[in-house]
């Protein structure tokens, strides 16, 4: 018999194409096996020389350093490691000129490190120029009490890094725990190396050595008592950080009615979409979009009045349960998580046709709640029928709105920020995001009147440019089309000592282009960048943050513009530029508190969590007047936000 699911994907498929397998997996199917590189607890792998060292192996031969040079710059690892060798040297106390380091790996490139090592020390102690003097130049000499602590230092690293290795033969174990690893899907190996190495955190900053016997699945933590207890703890976190990273996401689509409904539509149709048009260069179109909307309305009376109101705060209720019920086990993610409220259009992706143009309400209703139903929200908050500016509209609702600057009393001069989105291919399962910011200051001229805010890499999802969704929740208006996504996006921990050398430079080279203060139209430069390959797509953001009144929540009015890089083959006669999108406007609601508190899953060490507190206190504050809890507030506050702009706008049509 055939599968339900491929049958139904069928009926729904628009564009009459056999689904796959691959493409609807059963209700309950296990997912794939996890490989080594999808698991973000290994960063920088052994290579063969670590390997020798944590076997205690002898090394191939030796170097003096002067002490100053280690406890100032430690350029020989940097050496060490370009050249695939490992170095290490045991620290001896008293007030040693020099210090003996241990080389190990393959003989010539030992021989090269060590060439390279002198050629620095040479450089460094002396005052002569060279001509490698301006990337090694001599270090200024510490005083006694920097050097004093520079040397206690350095001798807790080389206590601390002891532990990376095997432990010897004749140690004596004062305490040795064990810990059986449950886990069938997640092999260690894979997740946490070859060599156990992504343990080496829990190993050097609980002074214990941690080992893995294969015949009983068991680690084996050895130290004083309390620094095993702490390391097996830590350790048995390590599955609660994969299960976190292997969460599925969870995606729901809701309706709500507004709160002065009198008329409920009894039948739904597609209404067609304009989504932004782009100056196509080599692109051969796009599929049409439709946003479901009642129609036919009745007239109801008190009893389907109140059970509309029911089922609308019901939705609500589902968003809020998903949300508590995803963010505990968000405490134990590394990596960055984004979460945003967004106002937009609801569009439907994957759907069963509806027959005669029309669903009855009771159908499209049931047939948003199939696993096969996919649906999204715009980024922009409405098309381009609306002829609306939200600019110009927040910029007059100072009954509404704030300045987040204190020192701001006008709206109209409240400063934008500026942020250009690069996203460049990769031949992992995931590509590359460099996010820049720029804000925008007061004074100055237009060339040196932009700061940088920030410089971000992220990982992110190859065919969809954007962070993997942990949830995924709409709550949509049949009337207007107009709906609220919650969204929880995540990335993995990016190494940016890993990313290319080409990356590398073309981070350097951005720089805002001049003109960007001067117009905002769809033709000017935004940024300047040097020509890469690899380089996808480009999305240009203006942002504008103001207080919500009565509230603990941001609402931050966002313009962009997205650019698809041309790849690098065209059709003859394509011109090579960038191909952009026409300009839209979204509106996204949220807390700055909850980007302060998921900064802590960015720097989450392996086998922690995070002491972020999970309550509704904590994520969705009451407002500062009213009497209504966090989440009500929330709510009240996103339907004032939808009606104030679709009122401002009809005035100004």
């Amino acid at each position: 018999m055939e599968d339900y699911e491929l049958h139904n994907a069928r009926e729904w498929d628009t564009d009459n194409k056999e689904p796959t397998p691959q493409a609807l997996p059963r209700r309950g199917q296990r997912p794939n096996k996890p490989s080594r590189q999808s698991i973000p607890c290994l960063m920088d792998g052994d290579n063969n020389t670590t390997t020798i060292w944590r076997s205690r192996s002898d090394h191939r031969d030796s170097v003096r350093i002067p002490a100053a040079l280690v406890l100032k710059e430690r350029r020989h690892e940097s050496i060490a490691r370009k050249n695939g060798t490992f170095i290490f040297g045991q620290h001896r106390g008293g007030l040693h000129v020099f210090r003996t380091f241990g080389i190990k790996g393959a003989r010539e490139a030992v021989a090269k490190t060590k060439q390279e090592i002198e050629q620095w020390i040479a450089v460094a102690t002396s005052g002569q120029k060279s001509a490698s003097s301006t990337n090694w130049a001599k270090p200024a000499s510490l005083t006694p009490g920097k050097r004093d602590r520079a040397e206690r230092e350095w001798k807790r690293d080389v206590k601390k890094h002891k532990f990376r290795q095997y432990p010897p033969p004749d140690m004596k174990i004062h305490v040795t725990g064990t810990f059986h690893w449950p886990a069938d899907e997640y092999r260690p190996e894979e997740v946490l190396g070859t060599h156990y190495e992504a343990l080496d955190p829990i190993r050097m900053e609980c002074s214990c050595y941690v080992v893995f016997c294969k015949e009983d699945d068991l680690f084996h933590v050895m130290g004083e008592k309390k620094d095993v207890q702490m390391g097996l703890q830590r350790i048995r976190k390590i599955l609660f950080q994969l299960a976190a990273w292997q969460m599925s996401v969870l995606r729901l689509c809701l309706l709500r009615w507004p709160k002065d409904l009198h008329k409920l539509p009894a039948k739904v149709y597609l209404q067609s979409y304009d989504c932004p048009t782009a100056n196509v260069l080599y692109e051969t179109g796009t599929k049409p979009a439709y946003s479901p909307r009642g129609c036919e309305s009745e007239i109801m009376d008190i009893t389907q009045i109140t059970h509309a109101r029911q089922m609308t705060e019901n939705s609500a209720q589902l968003v809020k349960n998903a949300i508590m019920k995803t963010l505990p086990k968000l405490r134990y993610y590394r990596g960055n998580i984004y979460m945003r409220i967004r106002l937009g259009t609801f569009l439907v992706e994957e759907y069963m046709p509806p027959k005669d143009g029309l669903y009855e309400l009771e159908e499209y209703k049931d047939m948003i709640t199939k696993p096969q139903f996919r649906g999204l929200v715009t980024r922009e908050f409405s098309d381009r029928s609306t002829k609306l500016s939200l600019l110009e509209t927040l910029q007059s609702a100072a009954d509404f709105v704030s300045p987040v600057d204190a020192t701001i009393n006008d709206l109209k001069e409240v400063l934008p920020f500026y942020a250009t989105e690069f996203i460049f291919q990769d031949r992992q399962d995931r590509d590359f995001r460099l996010t820049v910011e720029w804000k925008k200051t007061s004074g100055g001229s237009a060339e040196d009147s932009l700061d940088v805010v920030s410089n971000k890499w992220t990982r992110v999802e190859k065919d969809a440019d954007t962070a993997t969704s942990i949830l995924d929740i709409s709550l949509t208006d049949l009337i207007s089309g107009v709906a609220w996504q919650f969204d929880i996006k995540a990335s993995p921990i990016l190494d940016v000592n890993g990313l290319p050398p080409e990356l590398e430079r073309f981070e350097k080279k951005i720089c805002h282009a001049p003109n960007i203060l001067k117009s905002e139209t769809m033709k000017d430069l935004f940024v300047k960048y040097a020509n890469t390959h690899g380089l996808k797509s480009i999305q240009k953001h203006t942002l504008f943050r103001y207080n919500i009144n009565d509230s603990d929540f941001t609402l931050e009015l966002v313009r962009f513009e997205d650019g698809l890089h041309p790849p690098s083959l065209t059709p003859r006669g394509a011109s090579k530029t960038t191909r952009t999108n026409e300009p839209r406007w979204g509106i996204n609601v949220y807390r700055q508190e909850w980007d302060t508190m998921f900064v802590q899953n960015e720097r989450l060490k392996i086998g922690l969590a995070t002491d972020w507190k999970v309550d509704i206190a904590t994520w969705f504050p009451p407002g500062f007047v009213d009497d209504r809890d966090g989440w009500d507030h929330l709510m009240h506050k996103l339907g004032q936000i939808e009606n104030f702009v679709e009122v401002r706008s009809a005035q100004t049509v």
